[in-house]
């Protein structure tokens, strides 16, 4: 784990900031998989991941579990740094090694402003993990009725019939 990691972990933008005008590498990986920008999501630390992406750290890059930041931060119920990665570019539908989505995190650990964000931005919602459920089943299963309303209030996400487009 480098000074720039420690710096991340903390959120002390300061160090950040200087470490990373320094020139310290960004997607170095620690003994976990995780780079600064996975450190700086999981704690929930907007302005050092806002920087770290400014400074061109890799938004989707995986940790060991196929965790991407995005992932990290929905975890733990960062709704902002969340934005703020989607903003940059991060994928949405992301999904670790067990095939779970951002959503379906949000969702397992009652994340409402997560949900709402993700939503709003085009998570799939019926996206299933590796045991096949989906977000619902999830909202269901933990009796969280307004993370139900907000899947069930979800636009329809466009389809494209390749079908159609060879005729």
């Amino acid at each position: 784990m480098t000074a720039l990691h420690l710096a991340c972990k903390g959120g002390h933008l300061d160090s950040v900031t200087r470490l990373v005008q320094a020139g310290t590498a960004l997607d170095v990986k620690d003994n976990n998989g995780k780079t600064v920008l996975h450190h700086s999501a999981t704690g929930g630390h907007v302005d050092c991941t806002v920087l770290l992406m400014q400074a061109k750290a890799t938004n989707d890059i995986c940790d060991e579990n196929q965790k991407t930041p995005l992932l990290c931060a929905a975890e733990e119920g960062h709704a902002e740094v969340c934005k703020e990665l989607i903003d940059r570019g991060a994928a949405v539908n992301t999904v670790d090694e067990e095939l779970n989505s951002p959503l379906i995190i949000a969702c397992k650990n009652q994340h409402q402003s997560v949900v709402d964000l993700l939503v709003k931005r085009g998570a799939k919602v019926d996206a299933e993990d590796v045991r096949g459920h989906n977000a619902a089943f999830y909202a269901r299963e933990i009796d969280d009725q307004a993370i139900l309303s907000s899947l069930e209030s979800a636009p329809p996400v466009a389809t494209w019939d390749i079908s159609k487009s060879l005729t």
